[in-house]
């Protein structure tokens, strides 16, 4: 969002955080497979697919329901930016100009 926001060219500012945003996927592997791959340095995965959690049920309890509510507030938030982006896009068309007197 910062780089978006660092251009005055709406145009120019999406192009770099796509190419941002691309050049951040290749790390999503590395973060993951660090793990495993030094694990003297992290921690092994607490929450696993296949096997038994390695917590206590009295945290994992709390740990899956933040989760949960979590990705339903981030939901939220996305809907809430997507539809002011849309109506930013939209602002001098009919449609959103018939819709708002509703």
């Amino acid at each position: 969002l910062l780089l978006y926001n660092a251009f005055d060219n709406k145009i120019i500012g999406q192009k770099a955080s796509a190419v941002l945003a691309i050049a951040g996927l290749v790390n999503i592997p590395i973060i993951h497979f660090s793990v495993y791959w030094w694990n003297t340095l992290h921690q092994g995965a607490t929450l696993s697919r296949f096997a038994k959690p390695a917590m206590d049920t009295s945290m994992l309890i709390p740990l899956l329901i933040l989760i949960t509510a979590y990705f339903c507030y981030y939901m939220a938030l996305l809907a809430l930016r997507l539809r002011r982006e849309i109506i930013s896009e939209q602002i001098s068309s009919k449609w959103l100009h018939d819709w708002a007197l509703k």
